[in-house]
């Protein structure tokens, strides 16, 4: 791999990685039940724990957020293993008939 293209690998990364912790931070601190960046430092770690703030945060908001990581995850090993089969780069779920399969 040349240094140029390893440079732009590492640097779409790191802006993928920043992207994420963006949208966790987000999600986390805005909603119906607003809570800032204290707020949520201390519930996750038990610094001041309140009862509100952890019914919000371990009952609502952080399992969403691993729901939609798994969620993630899962689809991409899915288009991956679909390309992987086909030897296709462009491959899509209406070429193994999954879309069918879904549909019945």
């Amino acid at each position: 791999m040349h240094k140029q293209y390893r440079n732009r690998y590492f640097m779409a990364i790191t802006a993928l990685i920043a992207l994420i912790c963006l949208s966790i931070y987000i999600h986390l601190t805005n909603g119906t039940f607003d809570m800032s960046v204290k707020e949520i430092i201390t519930t996750l770690f038990r610094i001041n724990s309140d009862r509100e703030f952890d019914l919000v945060i371990f009952h609502f908001r952080l399992p969403r957020i691993v729901i939609a990581a798994l969620v993630g995850m899962g689809l991409g090993i899915a288009g991956t293993v679909v390309q992987g089969i086909t030897r296709n780069g462009l491959a899509d779920p209406g070429i193994l008939g999954i879309n069918a399969g879904a549909g019945a």
